[in-house]
């Protein structure tokens, strides 16, 4: 068997396991049911599928979506590499809150439209297409007016993402929620001044649910253990992997390979964990927010440059007592580690400082585009990271001069 069939055996046993697990928790039914309500939502954020519909339905949601995507490249037969697992399964992460298979289909439309216009193949844009979909909710909320919206988004989002990655010089991971961001708070602006309001979403309860817990605790193990059992040099290659900075682009499925990105997907998965463990909360913006975590397993995240940024949050939420709930403050610690190049390249002390920044400006920042921007902490760590980090830049370069100057008197 050749190795990259193995890899895409291993990468679609997610999705599989996942729809799997759906018809466990209910019955088909149950789950045809469960589904017309997801398809009937407005989807604005904050909307927890499990809250909105049930377990069976969501996972089989998350599941179809990512099996959709994940068929996609293996049809155009591209090999597996960091962008394309990470675009894959940030489909599956917001299959458990905000994406539906009705929601998303506009902008491949629209992306696929876009490289008839250019004269290029789909593949090269299937990642950007994955990734437009932050901007789903417009579709649902919008009816035909929303299919055209996205249609039309789905053709002009690789023109901006091209433009925004200047804007804060790779150090924002969520670089498409930066641009669905911005775009957003324009869209949203024209909207309201048609008279159209869309109010931020509250449609979850901050519930534990132990069964997804231990479902998805067993697959993150099950990744390790794949990664280990596949890799002669796990370790070697995981010391590798935490000495880079995370900083875009940075793959390391092509630099480390396939299992031990496989292996620090299901580490951070893991650790993730804990953390609902701690505040009692394990709900669909969660569980969303941590496979979005583990998704940047192969593009930029692991435990060395994620935690400092985390802590960083954490923090930020006891020194303000700010009135955010376990959801929210579950979702921005997670999302958060989208700054994880800062600490990388910086140190964990000015990574401490970036989540610090990211969980205020996280916090507030989701009425400006009405709660349309799936990735609303993508737009936030745009906006963070484009000032903080030439203010790093300089200030070194301060101490570096003034140094130079003591070196040479």
């Amino acid at each position: 068997m050749k190795e990259k069939t193995r890899e895409y055996i291993y990468f679609f046993m997610i999705p599989l396991l996942i729809l799997f697990y759906a018809f466990i928790l209910n019955n088909p039914k149950e789950i045809f049911e469960g589904v017309n309500k997801i398809l009937n939502t407005s989807d604005i954020l904050i909307s927890d599928y499990f809250y909105i519909s049930n377990l069976g339905a969501t996972f089989f949601n998350a599941g179809i979506i990512c099996l959709f995507n994940a068929y996609l490249i293996y049809i155009y037969d591209l090999k597996l590499n960091g962008l394309l697992i990470v675009s894959v399964l940030i489909t599956l992460s917001f299959g458990f809150m905000g994406k539906n298979i009705y929601n998303i289909i506009p902008f491949y439309i629209g992306s696929y439209i876009y490289i008839k216009f250019i004269g290029r193949e789909f593949k090269t844009v299937i990642p950007i297409t994955m990734m437009s979909t932050t901007l789903a909710p417009i579709v649902s909320s919008l009816g035909v007016l929303g299919i055209i919206m996205g249609i039309f988004i789905g053709f002009i989002m690789p023109i901006i993402t091209k433009h925004t990655l200047l804007y804060h010089g790779g150090y924002n991971l969520y670089n498409t929620g930066f641009a669905g961001g911005l775009f957003g708070i324009i869209l949203y602006s024209i909207i309201l001044s048609f008279g159209i309001k869309f109010d931020v979403n509250r449609s979850y309860n901050n519930i534990f649910y132990t069964s997804p817990f231990i479902f998805f605790l067993l697959l993150f193990s099950l990744m390790v253990i794949i990664g280990y059992l596949n890799d002669k040099n796990i370790f070697e290659n995981m010391k590798s992997i935490h000495r880079h900075t995370g900083r875009l682009v940075t793959d390391f499925v092509q630099e480390e390979g396939f299992y031990a990105s496989f292996f620090n997907m299901g580490i951070m998965g893991l650790v993730c964990l804990i953390f609902p463990m701690y505040f009692k909360v394990f709900n669909g913006p969660v569980i969303c927010a941590i496979l979005t975590v583990v998704s940047f397993g192969g593009f930029g995240k692991h435990l060395k440059n994620i935690l400092p940024v985390m802590i960083g949050v954490i923090i930020m939420y006891y020194l303000t007592r700010t009135r955010v709930d376990e959801t929210i403050l579950l979702m921005t610690i997670f999302f958060s580690t989208t700054l994880a190049p800062i600490a990388g390249k910086y140190g964990w002390h000015l990574g401490i400082i970036a989540g610090i920044f990211h969980f205020s400006v996280a916090t507030q920042i989701g009425a400006v585009h009405g709660g349309m921007n799936l990735y609303n902490n993508g737009l936030a760590a745009g906006i963070v990271s484009s000032i903080y980090v030439p203010i790093i830049e300089e200030i070194k370069g301060v101490i570096n001069i003034v140094r130079t100057r003591k070196n040479n008197s």
